[in-house]
């Protein structure tokens, strides 16, 4: 039972589905000491039980399953609910919505954490203009976001907030072992398979790096998966192959030598960061947060999502140089270890949390 010195805090988030903001949502309810924070999670779709499950089980799970536009007068319970709170902390779109307009019924200060550079489409950027008075904070996952926010709308740098939500336990994601040298050279990537990941750019550069001793591999699963395999069976490329969904991800980048993240836009992007924590050197999109991540000739490479030929150039240094290779992933983990750790989130969330 919660006690009077606790926090209390509703943690509203659209979904459960496996994603950055749900990766960012269990590790941070991991560190956060529960004497002092008395935590509920509500979210409109259950999504991926294995999630819920990951969570501390002194944390309470409410699933309101709104499927459709027209069940949204399920939502009239949870816009009073949040009188019971002291704190409100809203994650993805329509939570942030329902939950800047909750906190004026409940009189609670609600904290946006916005997770992406770009809006879908354009009635939704006017609703969020709209209602960004409402928001007590605004937390950025990167400073790409926070640049957008400040350039999109009308906030100061003082109304945005960043802090990372990867909190990567540096326990768990760590190099593999040292063994014996293998003339191959594995590139990968990991994430949903949507447009926004842009496979069509991994698939060109299996083409191109095919007949050596490069093999890609794609993780992860998602509604372009059959249309990517198609196009690979279609093009006869016989040196990449999907893995589908991993539940240790950690394990999945462990077996890799270089990671591979060609995306057209990105908040934080969490799995540039685990794959850095796993030593590995990345050869990353210069767009949101992978831009600010990746120290470029340091870390790994950046280029445009578009440039097949920088992208060419920096997967060649990388997978034929294997002293750059180990150079390049040292830097990784130690950027990660101090600026990306579990620790750092709790440090960082706690710091804006406890001025209400």
């Amino acid at each position: 039972m919660p006690t009077e010195e606790e926090i209390q805090i509703t943690y509203l988030i659209t979904s459960l589905e496996t994603g950055g903001a749900q990766t960012g949502l269990v590790r941070l309810l991991n560190v956060l000491p529960p004497d002092k924070y008395n935590v509920n999670v509500v979210s409109f779709i259950e999504g991926d039980k294995s999630l819920i499950e990951k969570l501390p089980s002194h944390v309470e799970t409410n699933v309101i399953e709104i499927t459709t536009k027209y069940q949204v007068y399920k939502l009239i319970p949870t816009l009073f609910d949040v009188n019971k709170s002291d704190l409100l902390v809203c994650s993805l779109y329509h939570a942030t919505i329902v939950g800047r307009i909750s906190g004026i019924l409940g009189d609670t200060p609600v904290i946006n954490w916005q997770h992406n550079e770009r809006f879908n489409n354009t009635v939704r950027k006017a609703i969020y203009q709209l209602t960004n008075p409402l928001a007590s904070d605004i937390i950025a996952d990167s400073t790409a976001v926070k640049e957008m926010l400040l350039s999109e709308f009308s906030l100061s740098s003082s109304d945005v907030h960043v802090v990372p939500i990867a909190g990567v336990d540096m326990e768990t994601y760590r190099p593999k072992g040292s063994g014996s040298e293998n003339e191959k050279v594995t590139v990968g990537t990991l994430g949903t398979l949507t447009k926004q990941k842009n496979h069509e750019v991994v698939l060109e550069m299996a083409e191109i790096f095919e007949g050596s001793v490069v093999e890609f591999v794609v993780a992860g699963d998602g509604p372009r998966r059959e249309e990517l395999e198609l196009k690979v069976s279609k093009r006869n490329i016989d040196n990449i192959r999907f893995e589908g969904y991993v539940q240790e991800p950690w394990r999945f980048l462990q077996s890799l030598d270089v990671y591979f993240q060609p995306s057209l836009y990105e908040g934080l992007c969490i799995t540039v960061i685990e794959a850095m924590a796993c030593g590995l050197p990345v050869v990353g999109s210069d767009v949101g947060g992978i831009s600010q991540t990746v120290e470029h000739r340091r870390t790994g490479f950046i280029a445009n999502p578009e440039d097949i030929d920088s992208f060419t150039d920096h997967l060649r240094k990388l997978i034929s140089d294997p002293e750059l290779r180990t150079e390049m992933g040292e830097a990784s983990r130690d950027r990660v270890k101090e600026r990306y750790s579990a620790n750092s989130l709790e440090k960082e969330f706690c710091a804006i949390v406890d001025q209400y």
